[in-house]
């Protein structure tokens, strides 16, 4: 059940409002706890309400915080049809309890009531008090009075945004947002006491801002005269600063009043309309900002500090083609991560000039610079590149490559916009836009039965077998570490020395080969799945060497030697066969083997 919960979480998170997910939420938990149900017919018969509420507190829950129960409905239709206001007034006096279960119950029940009056305000401004967040925010947001809003908007920094006091606030509409300076004023959460009651920082007005998207910019001429006011207080000003730079994608031209703050004598003011403007994507600040966004160049380590900046630099369009050559270095840099965030975000600001360089990456044994090229040269429409994205792609050991090559030829020649289209791949894939290729491909058909196909009709099968993690050699050993989601390593540790980190990253198992060893590497936790194989080496007086030979298309913890020098990892979507020269081929199902009990991944 609680798998089937996040999937149902994940999917109204990446596809439905806040409203959704509010709700999918509290069925969510309801669905992992044990639950009273059809308390509509254990008041039935009942004919007065305190009979009623007496019948319904013998099957009360121990708790009850945040959850909609599936009788809460039917109970509202009982309780209104039977007894109109004299319910509702014993249900708002039970939510102004001490009991939470009665408190988030009767809540629940009065969320969906109708039929509210301004002077219910008063009743309902205590049962939000003690129930920050919770139910009777929604009944405020119907009633939707200047004194209900006042009650919410004090409530949202207790609640938080993910809350029924955000959904009410946000169902009101960008009318409640001329009142949100106030809170725009207060510290972020990092900057928060620590021992301070748990309250939320500005941060909360900032994702309202967001869910209100362009329609948020009613606000944003108001707010950009109190940032240039200099009779306003510095707080405020800011306040106002912070609330446009979540407008991110909707003011196009209308920041440029605030370019002249940049030089304010005010280091926090001109702090933060520098921020402000990179949050709009002005192009008047893209050119000191990738000054700022430069490659790490350090080989191995994933997830460097210059993914958020070259993201963020994507994100400006071609607002930031004018910064486009100060973007060329990452296209240098030794780590393959950085060149692919380079290659995405020079494609995604429409830099022309990058196009020769760009082309170079078709040719790489990575196939995430492969694909990362045509992505680019398909946002850029580039006809002159048709010849060697076909080229590249045509005959390519992955067949989504194959077929993503395929479909930005027939874009760039019907000169149409740059879209993947995955959909038609039936793939599973957490892929979010920019720089991850973890999870691209996601999952064919099990192939459970564990018998493959490659080179000659030769047949591949994985059996459980130790890995190698250990080796011995004169003057030390080699030592391989799987760690998990905090990462292992593979080191040297010489005898009577310090040890020697040679690849920061998982290591799943050595193979010894003619002048050196294959190692497998990778990691698969939550959203993150890759794997590579290296080829490590030293001379005899030298320092050990290391390479990636094999990119994969996800972790390969399972790897066997099929020849001297032939290897295989058993990755997702299919198995990687390859040498220390690179991919050979990816192995794909023999269904010619499939049980005829097979029944899925059940026999």
């Amino acid at each position: 059940m609680l798998k089937e919960v996040r999937v149902i979480m994940a999917k109204v998170i990446g596809i439905y409002s806040l409203a959704a997910l509010l709700l999918v939420l509290a069925g969510a938990q309801a669905a992992t706890n044990e639950r009273p149900e059809n308390r509509d017919e254990l008041i039935a018969n009942c004919r007065t309400v305190s009979s009623c509420m007496a019948l319904l507190d013998t099957a009360m829950p121990a708790d009850g915080y945040g959850i909609y129960d599936s009788d809460i409905d039917d109970i509202r239709k009982v309780l209104k049809a039977r007894f109109g206001d004299e319910a509702k007034y014993a249900l708002i006096e039970k939510a102004q309890g001490d009991d939470p279960a009665w408190q988030n119950f009767a809540s629940a029940v009065l969320s969906g009531w109708g039929d509210w009056k301004e002077s219910d305000v008063e009743l309902l401004a205590p049962v939000l008090s003690k129930d920050s967040g919770g139910w009777i925010a929604r009944v405020l947001g119907d009633i939707g009075t200047e004194e209900a809003i006042e009650l919410l908007v004090a409530d949202l920094r207790k609640a938080g945004f993910q809350s029924q006091t955000g959904w009410a606030l946000y169902q009101i509409g960008p009318k409640v947002l001329d009142r949100m300076l106030p809170l725009l004023e207060l510290p972020s959460n990092e900057e928060l006491p620590p021992d301070a009651p748990y309250t939320e920082g500005w941060h909360v007005v900032r994702d309202l801002l967001a869910e209100f998207g362009h329609s948020a910019t009613l606000v944003a001429d108001n707010w950009i005269a109190v940032a240039l006011d200099e009779r306003e207080t510095t707080s405020r000003r800011i306040a106002a600063l912070r609330g446009l730079s979540a407008m991110n994608g909707y003011l196009d031209g209308r920041t440029d009043p605030l370019h002249l703050l940049l030089d304010s004598e005010e280091a926090a003011i001109a702090d933060q309309v520098y921020k402000t403007l990179v949050a709009t994507h002005d192009p008047f600040v893209a050119r000191q900002y990738a000054e700022d966004c430069q490659p790490s160049n350090i080989r191995w380590e994933r997830y460097r500090s210059s993914f958020l900046c070259i993201r963020e630099l994507s994100e400006f369009g071609s607002n930031a083609a004018i910064a486009g050559d100060l973007i060329l270095p990452f296209l240098s840099s030794v780590n393959a991560e950085e060149q692919l965030y380079g290659i995405e975000a020079l494609g995604l600001i429409g830099y022309q000039p990058a196009i020769p360089e760009i082309e170079k990456f078709l040719s790489s044994p990575d196939w995430r610079q492969v694909y990362a090229a045509v992505r680019a040269l398909g946002h850029l429409k580039s006809r002159a590149s048709v010849p060697l994205i076909e080229e590249a792609t045509k005959e390519h050991w992955q067949y989504r490559v194959r077929y993503h090559g395929k479909n930005t030829v027939d874009l760039i020649i019907r000169n149409q916009p740059y879209t993947e289209d995955l959909d038609s791949l039936q793939t599973v894939t957490f892929y979010s836009g920019f720089g991850n290729y973890d999870n691209l491909f996601g999952y064919d058909e099990d192939c459970g039965w564990n018998v493959w196909e490659y080179g000659d009709a030769e047949t591949l099968t994985f059996e459980d077998a130790e890995p190698v993690t250990e080796v011995e050699l004169s003057g030390g050993r080699l030592l391989a570490s799987d760690e998990g989601e905090f990462g292992g390593e593979l080191s040297w540790h010489p005898d009577g020395g310090e040890p020697v980190v040679l690849i920061p990253d998982n290591t799943y198992n050595i193979f010894p080969i003619e002048g050196g060893f294959i190692t497998i590497h990778g990691i698969s936790h939550i959203s993150i799945n890759y794997g590579f194989a290296a080829k490590v080496w030293r001379d005899e007086s030298g320092p050990w060497q290391a390479e990636e030979i094999a990119r994969f298309t996800s972790v390969g913890r399972d790897s066997k030697r099929l020849g001297p020098e032939t290897f295989a990892a058993w990755t997702y979507p299919q198995p990687i066969i390859f040498k220390a020269d690179g991919i050979i081929e990816a192995a794909q199902c023999d269904y010619a083997a499939r049980p005829e009990n097979w029944k899925g991944n059940e026999w």
